[in-house]
């Protein structure tokens, strides 16, 4: 049975995954954010405020404003991943 610290920390590396995805030319240049989105979603964030906090990542990665529905989709995928695993 893994331990609470190795779930987290598989779960953040999942959350990673998505990140990666969501914005796959940068690679992991998100990484450090995956605890920060996994702690939002821990919260029971919706989707549209985990949208929100990626559309600030990227402006504060960027300076640029990506498109929306890259955000959205991504914080559905993030927040459906989370209701099933918990």
């Amino acid at each position: 049975m893994k331990s609470a610290h190795a779930k987290e920390s598989s779960a953040i590396e999942s959350v990673a995954s998505y990140l990666r995805l969501w914005d796959p030319p940068a690679k992991s240049k998100y990484d450090r954010y995956a605890p920060k989105v996994f702690a939002l979603l821990r919260t029971g964030a919706s989707a549209r405020q985990v949208a929100e906090r990626l559309d600030s990542i990227r402006n504060e990665q960027s300076g640029s404003k990506p498109p929306q529905a890259a955000d959205n989709r991504t914080a559905i995928r993030l927040v459906s991943w989370y209701r099933r695993t918990q």
